[in-house]
């Protein structure tokens, strides 16, 4: 389905100004107590969600790719903030508690799988019976174990999943071994772990470097005037590298770990918070692994509200499906690894 844009410019500003104003309402002082803490982490997750969504509306959706420019330029520096997340929060962890490898992935990948687990038999039943749509058992068994070798928005069943193959990966083998054992079966989409490749070993890399970094919140760290000056420069280069992004260049991944690396100077500085943007980090991964087909393939808001009264209203159904998935995902989780979701 594609959805017809009249008046592209218009339309996005309707939805950039509601948004922009949802964003200031929702901001709040806040007092870290770690360098790098897990509400800082929850924001930049937050806005990474937020930036695949308007990608996916403005490239897979919108007859007219003017719609959600240049909110939509940001899909790919959110998978490497995701990446450059996750490789944060493993290396983080394993420097904290060290665990036996089966303890280790047990604790690591049932939290990722379960959910995933939940959304794919949804979304299986409902193509089979709604669209009376069926897949081959071969991609309905690999799809369960977290293995997706094409990307293709239009035809496979969750797109978006193929980064689940590429988290997994480094997961499983941390980084070295990624490269020797994984690369050959990735399929079609091994032009997109090639350009992702980067963010997960630099996020490793940031958590032992934030080790040595006093256990306090980097905005106390410098001068208010200091901190004003970084808040900005990391604000006009992520801004500038995300809109000049070299899709499709040599330099891509160069200049999109430039904006994640911007953006987290960013965050990390402001002696502020967005709730709006934690509230989505809290539902990210769930939000994540539906919102694509919802919108493409059992779609109800595009077909009755205006694109950008549909764009927003969807920011709301995220939030519920992803409560609801989180709720379903949790009690799972909590017996099979003994901890929360």
């Amino acid at each position: 389905m594609q959805v017809l844009i009249a008046d592209p410019i218009k339309q996005t500003v309707l939805v950039i100004v509601p948004l922009v104003a949802a964003l200031l309402l929702s901001l709040r002082r806040v007092t870290r107590k770690e360098a790098f803490p897990p509400d800082l982490t929850r924001e930049l997750k937050g806005f990474a969600i937020l930036a695949v969504v308007f990608a996916h509306v403005g490239f897979g959706l919108a007859s007219d790719l003017r719609y959600m420019q240049p909110l939509s330029f940001m899909g790919g520096v959110a998978v490497n903030v995701f990446l450059f997340l996750s490789g944060l929060g493993l290396a983080t962890s394993a420097d904290k508690h060290e665990l036996k490898p089966g303890e280790f992935y047990r604790r690591r990948f049932l939290p990722v799988l379960i959910p995933l687990w939940i959304t794919l038999t949804a979304l299986y039943l409902a193509d089979r019976f709604i669209l009376h749509q069926s897949y081959p058992l071969a991609i309905i068994a690999g799809s369960y174990a977290g293995f997706f070798p094409s990307a293709v928005l239009q035809t496979d069943l969750d797109s978006p999943l193929w980064y689940l193959t590429l988290l997994f990966s480094f997961y499983a083998a941390f980084s070295m071994l990624f490269v020797l054992a994984v690369r050959p079966l990735v399929g079609t989409t091994i032009w997109l772990y090639v350009f992702h490749g980067a963010a997960f070993p630099i996020g490793v890399i940031a958590a032992h470097l934030l080790t040595h970094v006093p256990r306090k919140p980097l905005a106390t760290l410098v001068r208010p005037e200091i901190r004003a000056i970084i808040v900005l420069v990391c604000a006009v280069i992520a801004a500038y590298t995300a809109v000049r992004s070299d899709v499709g260049q040599w330099d891509e991944q160069i200049v999109s770990m430039v904006t994640v690396l911007s953006l987290c100077g960013l965050f990390a500085f402001l002696p502020v918070r967005f709730a709006l943007l934690d509230l989505f980090g809290a539902f990210a991964f769930e939000i994540y692994l539906f919102h694509w087909p919802l919108m493409y393939r059992y779609d109800i808001l595009f077909r009755v509200l205006s694109p950008a009264a549909a764009t927003l209203a969807y920011l709301g159904v995220f939030i519920a499906g992803g409560w609801l998935l989180q709720q379903c995902s949790a009690p799972l989780i909590k017996r099979w690894t003994g901890k929360g979701a």
